[in-house]
């Protein structure tokens, strides 16, 4: 059976307009409380991360998606190609905004939904 895919575009730290009726933490905290191999949220930081998202949820079955991504625009932070492979590890090391150099970090800065330029800027100044 084809997934339920639901769209929540707007963030609730954006109040310009709409963002409480059309983001709520609580629906999230409602959704990753069941089931993982039911229900998955997906925060893509940027386009092309979302584009890779919303092909995937387009193509699953028997499950509930939810992607959040609000409808301003933002910092382009990954290539299509390097979207596709974040997307299939679920989590990745940006190499650009790392400085590890394959070694053990000190501090690991995750920053979790569709803007992480603070968490990059924060990177930045603890270099």
């Amino acid at each position: 059976m084809s997934s339920q895919n639901i769209l929540l575009s707007s963030t609730v730290w954006r109040q310009d307009h709409n963002g409480f009726s059309h983001q709520d933490q609580g629906f999230i905290d409602l959704a990753t409380n069941k089931s993982p191999s039911v229900t998955r949220v997906y925060l893509p930081p940027d386009a092309n991360t979302l584009l890779v998202v919303a092909d995937e949820c387009l193509r699953s079955t028997d499950c509930i998606n939810i992607i959040v991504a609000d409808k301003q625009k933002h910092l382009q932070f990954t290539t299509m190609d390097e979207a596709i492979v974040h997307c299939a590890k679920g989590l990745g090391v940006w190499r650009r905004a790392s400085n590890d150099e394959g070694e053990e970090p000190d501090v690991v800065m995750a920053p979790g939904g569709d803007i992480a330029t603070q968490a990059l800027c924060l990177q930045a100044i603890m270099r």
